[in-house]
């Protein structure tokens, strides 16, 4: 029964995350980019607050490393949710699903860097090339190489994921003994405040007028999309263990790319079909 618990709280948070990505693709025309990203934050950290408050956890240990819960929300967070969206107004969902490859090989190269500098198996530097491989294969280099808006959408998104796995290795380091929903929600709140700032230095925010159904969208991917994996994350983290939760990056893509195809009429290519599990592998050999 734990087994089977634990794999659906995989199961939701690989689906919810996936669900994510096609929503911002949804509400996109709504919005400006860095907007979503910092609506869905506060959104989200309100939310986990609540939590936090029903469940009388505190957040005061959080708060009293601000210093660190800045630096996390800044290069995890932040950054990830503006750049997600940045990249989808030139990409499809399924194809951004594909980029969290980017956060255990990005991980890798990162644990393996002074002053970390963690002794990494051979393998897994043979899944950092497979994975790269099949990444681009899936991708298809043809699109790439014909225009230069895809090939910026993938830079973003791809960006944004690469910078969420400096996040993690620095969330282990810096998070030791903190609860890890108070860290989410702290985390997230300082996000929010970064994405605010740079949303009215270098967007028009207020100008745009999305309709109900773009504020609905918001909603739940803030909520739903962002804040319930996260519980589901930390929760299962202390259930399984960190290496199990990190299994869902292999599911995410392939629901991504059915959510694509389902919904926004996303053609698969020959070269997805090849790419995609070269891509898994190369995930698994990394772990």
């Amino acid at each position: 029964m734990t087994r089977l618990i634990n794999l659906g709280m995989l199961l939701a948070i690989a689906i919810l995350s996936a669900v994510g990505i096609a929503i911002i693709k949804a509400i996109e025309s709504g919005f400006t980019p860095i907007f979503i990203g910092a609506a869905r934050a506060s959104f989200a950290s309100a939310a986990i607050f609540l939590f936090c408050a029903l469940s009388r956890q505190s957040i005061r240990p959080a708060l009293e490393r601000s210093g660190y819960m800045i630096i996390l929300g800044a290069v995890g967070l932040a950054t990830l949710w503006s750049m997600l969206p940045m990249g989808e107004e030139h990409i499809s969902s399924a194809m951004a699903t594909l980029m969290v490859a980017f956060v255990p090989f990005t991980a890798l190269i990162v644990v393996a860097l002074p002053p970390i500098s963690t002794r990494v198996h051979w393998l897994g530097w043979v899944g950092l090339i497979l994975g790269t491989s099949g990444l681009v294969l899936a991708l298809g280099p043809h699109k790439l190489l014909r225009t230069t808006s895809e090939l910026s959408g993938v830079a973003w998104v791809a960006g944004g994921y690469a910078c969420f796995g400096v996040y993690c290795v620095l969330a282990e380091k810096l998070t030791q003994g903190l609860s890890p929903v108070s860290v989410a929600g702290v985390s997230i709140f300082y996000a929010s405040v970064i994405l605010w700032v740079l949303a009215f230095l270098f967007e028009a925010p207020l100008i745009v007028e999305p309709s109900v159904n773009d504020w609905s969208g918001l909603l739940i991917l803030a909520v739903i999309c962002t804040a319930i994996p996260y519980f589901l994350n930390f929760a299962l983290a202390q259930r399984a263990g960190g290496v199990f939760v990190s299994l869902y990056a292999y599911i995410m893509p392939i629901v991504g790319i059915g959510i694509g195809y389902v919904f926004f009429q996303t053609a698969i290519a020959w070269t997805l079909l090849i790419g995609l599990p070269v891509t898994l592998l190369g995930m698994a050999l990394v772990q």
